[in-house]
């Protein structure tokens, strides 16, 4: 591995933000791996934030699986805060073309999608809602629309990797994870995995916070 200064580090993470450079570039030139390469990296977020949040919005993280969208959770935020689909669709970063297709295929209640239809036909038009139709949406309930109960879990499992890992009882972190079932190169990947989770949502509220 070649050993680059942090001023060389970055350096070459701001030739890649301005597109001089792609990732598996960068990864050559610092005869490194993915796994090192994306390590440094988040460390960067500690060391120079605001060229981390650059770096994270123009190469962002995005592990699969860690969230779903409950379509029908959504139709009823929709409804309640007299929000339109491309609000919805902005508010909760999903395709326009996902979203259309999933509120079609997805178990969604058929009262629900009544509700809805009858909704979005007065939001087009002039007329308002009935009395009835807005009784009846006043009384459904909101839920969570962004459903992250994977991520939720990975990171209760992670927390508890991290305590036993790092508890100073003079075994080693090889023989702890033994101890858990798992090894050590596992359990050091997870952590890495969850940093960059955390660092990533980090930069993305900073990017909002900024616009």
């Amino acid at each position: 591995m070649k050993q680059l200064t942090q001023e060389e580090f970055e350096n070459l993470i701001t030739e890649m933000v301005e597109g001089k450079k792609k990732i598996k570039d960068a990864i050559t030139e610092m005869e490194t791996d993915h796994r090192t390469f994306h390590r440094r990296v988040t460390d960067l977020s500690m060391q120079n934030p605001s060229l981390y949040r650059q770096y994270a919005i123009t190469f962002p993280y995005r592990p699969k699986q860690l969230t779903h969208v409950d379509y029908e959770a959504l139709l009823i935020y929709v409804m309640k805060n007299d929000k339109t689909l491309a609000q919805a669709q902005i508010e909760f970063d999903v395709h326009e073309r996902t979203l259309r297709r999933n509120i079609k295929s997805a178990e969604i209640a058929p009262e629900i999608i009544e509700l809805y239809r009858v909704y979005a036909h007065s939001k087009r038009g002039p007329s308002k809602l009935p009395p009835e139709i807005e009784e009846r949406i006043d009384d459904l309930t909101e839920r969570d629309v962004i459903i992250d109960e994977i991520e939720g879990q990975r990171k209760r499992t992670l927390t508890m990797v991290k305590d036993k890992l790092e508890q100073a009882d003079g075994v080693s972190f090889a023989q702890k994870a033994k101890d858990m079932g798992t090894t050590y190169r596992g359990n050091r990947h997870r952590l890495d995995e969850l940093r960059r989770i955390v660092r990533q949502r980090e930069a993305n509220e900073k990017e909002k916070e900024g616009r």
